[in-house]
């Protein structure tokens, strides 16, 4: 009994605290359905979580910000800072380029690894437009086609600025100052705020011309 009794304390106190340490961390209001995707060319490179060694792929992190550093010998290293909200998952490609002699061939001579590196753009505009449509809900009802009722046609699509990249725009095709005027009456009436928009208006002759008033 005696011996059941000195057992019986210190294993009580281990209780004690780990259940504070689980109140502490609930309380703390850090998550834990964060994460990230990562993917990194060439496939062979190191990879980094704020210091810390990880593989590709999708990595649990808390909300907050992350830094994410890539480096191979022959290849100059690169960090991308980055934002994790709770519930989230952000992708984060890097891909290396070639600082020595000995790697200036590498892509072309590693056909897996030159078709990964071309391929992280498009996933991170697609990453990007998901994004963009869960944030906005007017992005998932475009494109659209409408008349004014007088022979003048509008459209409104999303696309991303060739010229910039980064999250989708709303790009307005409309011939006159009242047409793209009503584009935006419309989308207030519907209880949305353009100037928290990236809007785009081009001209009805000549989309890739942007009109200017």
């Amino acid at each position: 009994m005696a011996m059941l009794k000195r057992l019986y304390f210190p294993v009580l106190l281990v209780l004690v605290v780990l259940i504070s340490y689980s109140v502490t961390v609930r309380s703390s209001g850090v998550p834990s359905n964060s994460y990230l995707q990562i993917e990194v060319a060439p496939r062979s490179a190191s990879i980094e979580l704020d210091g810390r060694g990880i593989a590709a792929g999708k990595v649990a992190v808390p909300a907050a910000n992350h830094t994410v550093t890539v480096s191979k010998k022959g290849f100059a290293t690169k960090s991308q800072t980055v934002s994790a909200k709770s519930g989230q998952t952000v992708y984060v490609g890097i891909g290396l380029e070639s600082n020595s002699s000995s790697t200036r061939n590498w892509y072309t001579e590693h056909p897996d690894d030159q078709h990964l590196a071309e391929g992280l753009g498009s996933h991170e505009a697609d990453y990007l437009n998901q994004l963009a449509n869960q944030n906005n809900s007017f992005l998932r009802q475009l494109p659209t086609i409408y008349g004014d009722g007088n022979g003048g046609i509008v459209t409104v699509a999303q696309g991303v600025p060739l010229s910039s990249g980064g999250l989708p725009g709303i790009y307005v095709t409309a011939a006159t100052p009242a047409l793209r005027q009503g584009v935006l009456t419309y989308m207030s009436s519907r209880g949305y705020n353009p100037a928290t928009m990236d809007i785009f208006f081009y001209g009805q002759n000549n989309p890739l011309d942007p009109t200017v008033e």
